[in-house]
């Protein structure tokens, strides 16, 4: 595995070519992208540019979220479904072949069942888009108590229920976006490993959570740099990415005021210096 910079997680507010020389400067091999700047660059300097930006840094562009919400209205749905193939094409020429976007607990509209042929026939359409570009894609499955409770009807809050979506779709390039935060929330544990391979995911998010917290009372947007609290089992969670051989990036995304103060550099070497130490506790760096 190898650390990624997502600059807005860490509360950097900064171009794509500020970010790359941020993290050619402090050590992380991977950049996740904005796809929408890269599309903009693109159109402005061409897509060689922003290779080159890559290139020059030594810096490989990592994974890109979608722009849009699985959840969308039907007109932002279909405007995103329009642009997918721009965007994962300008993705692949850039060397960068993981789609990654987060599915919400819940549903004001749809009860479980509904919601769950909805979001087969919607991450179909978007999977099979991103196959033609050589793309994984990744679903973000969020597990805290505290968001779910805010819908009208409950949804996928775990790896497991993401197993059976993912199944139900029947696409090959369909995989995890595993969040340390949301592997905990939802009670996961060492074993949660043993029905993942490499293949499967297609990114790592770490985050620490606070100590003492019920897992039910876990907030979704209060969380610390990675071995910064011990709140969470970091080393085991670490421990099963280095037992399934996982090679793919991981990035870091605390909701952390603390971080957002700090200069960019001071952020990103932060950043850097806590995927560092836990990684050295886990003996998996």
């Amino acid at each position: 595995m190898f650390p990624s910079l997502n600059a807005p997680y860490i509360g950097i507010d900064a171009s794509l070519p500020e970010v790359i020389r941020l993290a050619r400067d402090h050590g992380f091999e991977g950049v996740d992208l904005d796809i929408a700047e890269v599309e903009e660059l693109a159109s402005e300097h061409g897509l060689d540019f922003v290779r080159c930006l890559f290139d020059d840094a030594g810096v490989r562009p990592s994974s890109w979220q979608l722009p849009f919400k699985l959840s969308a209205g039907r007109s932002k749905w279909e405007a995103g479904l329009a642009r997918l193939p721009r965007h994962a094409q300008m993705a692949a020429g850039l060397g960068c072949r993981r789609a990654v976007v987060s599915m919400q607990p819940g549903s004001d509209e749809r009860p479980y069942d509904e919601n769950f042929r909805f979001h087969v026939e919607r991450i179909g359409l978007v999977a099979e888009t991103l196959k033609a570009y050589g793309a994984h894609f990744g679903i973000e499955f969020l597990g805290t108590a505290t968001l779910r409770r805010t819908y009208k009807y409950e949804f996928i809050h775990t790896i497991y229920g993401l197993f059976e979506l993912i199944a139900s779709i029947g696409a090959d390039n369909v995989g995890v976006l595993l969040d340390s935060y949301h592997w905990h929330t939802s009670s996961g544990t060492a074993a949660t490993f043993d029905r993942l391979k490499n293949e499967d995911l297609v990114l790592v998010h770490l985050n620490d959570g606070v100590p003492g917290v019920p897992l039910d009372e876990m907030e979704d947007l209060v969380r610390p740099l990675p071995g910064e609290s011990g709140g969470i089992d970091l080393v085991t969670f670490l421990l099963g990415l280095t037992r399934i051989d996982y090679d793919g990036p991981m990035s870091v995304e605390p909701f952390s005021e603390r971080l957002k103060a700090m200069a960019p550099d001071d952020a990103a070497e932060a950043t850097i210096e806590s995927l560092r130490r836990i990684g050295a506790v886990a003996g998996a760096s």
